[in-house]
């Protein structure tokens, strides 16, 4: 990501911020994928385009058997408040 702050090697470089997004769905193992596919596609629309991508990211995806049952119920509670019956 280039140089960051040198007080705090982590730190994202001057004039920008480090970001984590949480997205949690229900969906099957070829949904998921797809999912994931389409993010790259959104973060990195030329993934043969030369040096670093114009925003650096990270993906990282976990499913529900990495999850404590606290949670797991939070999340689906979460998602359930987002879209009601």
């Amino acid at each position: 990501m280039g140089e960051g702050n040198q007080s705090d090697p982590g730190a994202a470089p001057e004039g920008r911020r480090l970001w984590q997004v949480k997205l949690a769905v229900v969906a099957t193992p070829g949904e998921h994928e797809e999912l994931l596919d389409r993010l790259t596609d959104v973060l990195c629309p030329d993934p043969n385009h030369e040096g670093p991508c114009d925003i650096p990211w990270a993906m990282h995806s976990v499913s529900e058997d990495s999850l404590s049952k606290k949670e797991r119920r939070a999340l689906v509670d979460e998602i359930e408040d987002t879209n009601p019956s």
